[in-house]
């Protein structure tokens, strides 16, 4: 035989095709030509994310990057240590205690009480 027969759905699924194309000629017939249009772009919006979430998924993340430390300088003495500890902290506390300022000015600007 040198025809084939075209490929024929099964009955069962040609009538649920057909009641649904049947249900959306119905819908837009009833609706007017703007709420299908909205429909399809949602269901378009809906599928583009479910998709793009799937899809991101599946890429491999890279292995976490590692740093080895060579060389460590010891040759500091505890009391130096603490002394640059202390020093470090009056200057954080310092662009704290400015930052402070900048925000008291900025609520006196907009006419709000600043007092602590």
């Amino acid at each position: 035989m040198i025809f084939q027969e075209a490929y024929k759905l099964p009955d069962m699924v040609r009538n649920k095709i057909s009641i649904l194309w049947q249900d959306i000629n119905a819908f837009i017939r009833n609706h007017g030509h703007i709420r299908p249009v909205i429909a399809i772009l949602s269901l378009a919006l809906t599928g583009g994310m479910v998709s793009m979430m799937f899809f991101s998924s599946k890429i491999e993340k890279p292995d976490p990057e590692i740093i080895f430390v060579q060389n460590i300088n010891g040759a500091r003495s505890d009391t130096e240590i603490q002394s640059k500890n202390l020093e470090d902290q009056k200057k954080l506390e310092a662009r704290q205690e400015e930052s402070r300022k900048r925000w008291r000015e900025f609520g006196h600007v907009l006419g709000y009480s600043t007092q602590n």
